[in-house]
């Protein structure tokens, strides 16, 4: 549905409108059926703003948020 299909969250925000908002283009218009759908998305989109700090993956279930194969495997083997 989008134009850009491959675009990130960072380049769909558009800091310099004041506050900041989604910069969405759509490739075509939308049926009937599908506005209050479209309108339930873009109302929870008003709601997130996303961090303009750098993004990075944390494992939750390890030490130092680090992941390592030996407590992977023993949350596969031992679950808790």
């Amino acid at each position: 549905m989008a134009v850009q299909r491959s675009s990130t969250v960072k380049e769909m925000w558009d800091q310099n409108s004041g506050q900041g908002g989604w910069n969405l283009n759509f490739l075509r218009d939308f049926n009937d059926w599908e506005l209050d759908m479209v309108g339930d998305l873009l109302h929870v989109l008003r709601g997130h703003r996303p961090s303009l700090e750098e993004d990075s993956f944390i494992w939750r279930q390890g030490r130092n948020g680090q992941f390592r194969v030996k407590e992977a495997y023993s949350l596969l083997t031992n679950p808790k």
